[in-house]
């Protein structure tokens, strides 16, 4: 679903919707438990998409994740979709590395940008 607040503000910087105080409360029990299954583990997390902009269906939308170095995400998201199965039709790890994020080539600089605009922080150190 696309977020309803996704534009471009009169100063010409993006906006978009993601905002943690838009996550409805439904969906905190499966973001605690990914944000603690993420900080033991010493990765980074955040969540993007309809729950972080607050247009989530429950039942019908996955939640979306992206670690920066999470060991095993697959494997992260595979546990929080069994846990979370009555809630959402799947959780889902996305999987960075710190060294994704580096340096000043368009690549590392849009993945910035997405993890600024798109993204709620969660857990971790936050490199955006």
């Amino acid at each position: 679903m696309a977020d309803p607040r996704e534009g471009v503000a009169p100063d010409g910087t993006i906006v978009t919707g993601a905002d943690r105080g838009r996550v409805p409360a439904a969906f905190e029990p499966v973001l605690a438990d990914a944000a603690a299954r993420a900080t033991e583990r010493g990765a980074s997390l955040y969540v993007y998409g309809s729950v972080a902009n607050g247009t989530v269906r429950p039942g019908l939308s996955d939640v979306d994740l992206l670690s920066v170095d999470l060991a095993d995400a697959p494997g992260v998201g595979q546990f929080l979709s069994a846990r979370y199965a009555g809630l959402c039709r799947g959780v889902e790890v996305a999987a960075a590395t710190a060294a994704d994020l580096a340096g000043d080539s368009d690549a590392a600089y849009g993945f910035r940008v997405f993890l600024r605009h798109y993204c709620v922080h969660l857990a971790g150190p936050d490199p955006s």
